[in-house]
């Protein structure tokens, strides 16, 4: 989908009206999709069991919270610290809803932070009048339990 302001698109009729040859019967079609915004009322709460794993053999992490209510937006995002001279690096944002029972759960990428021994955050926050909670990680090898003998130091070169 890709939205565009009215101006733009008064602007690019008025250019297709220049060029437009007798002959063709094209023309522009505009589609207006109602814009839904959940604006949950009154909801208070915590978002609490917070909880993040990275998927074995992958670079990415299970997030799985329960919010204080059904249906409820819920803003992931994933923070990435590199070293102690490096500020913060907001690596991915994602909105998710919580179910009926108020459990929500995704899978994002740790892209671009593969930096095995960083630390991730992730913040899940919600509607005003909801308490937002964070968990930090450490970055793991994709396979970080398994020996594999390609990666041992080979005798030549110690």
């Amino acid at each position: 989908d890709v939205y565009v302001s009215e101006a733009f698109v008064s602007r690019l009729r008025g250019i297709a009206a220049r060029y437009a040859s007798p002959e063709s019967n094209s023309r522009a079609v505009v589609v207006r999709a109602p814009i839904v915004a959940l604006q949950p009322q009154n909801v208070t709460g915590v978002i609490s069991e917070l909880s993040v794993v990275q998927l074995r053999g992958t670079q990415q992490l299970e997030i799985r919270g329960k919010a204080p209510a059904p249906n409820l937006p819920i803003t992931l995002v994933l923070v990435g610290t590199f070293s102690s001279e490096v500020p913060d690096v907001v690596l991915t944002r994602r909105q998710v809803l919580s179910g009926l029972d108020g459990r929500f759960t995704a899978v994002v990428s740790v892209a671009p932070g593969f930096f095995r021994g960083a630390l991730l955050t992730v913040v899940a926050s919600s509607a005003p009048g909801v308490t937002a909670a964070s968990i930090r990680l450490e970055v793991k090898a994709p396979n970080h339990d398994i020996a594999v003998p390609a990666d041992a130091e080979q005798p030549s070169i110690r």
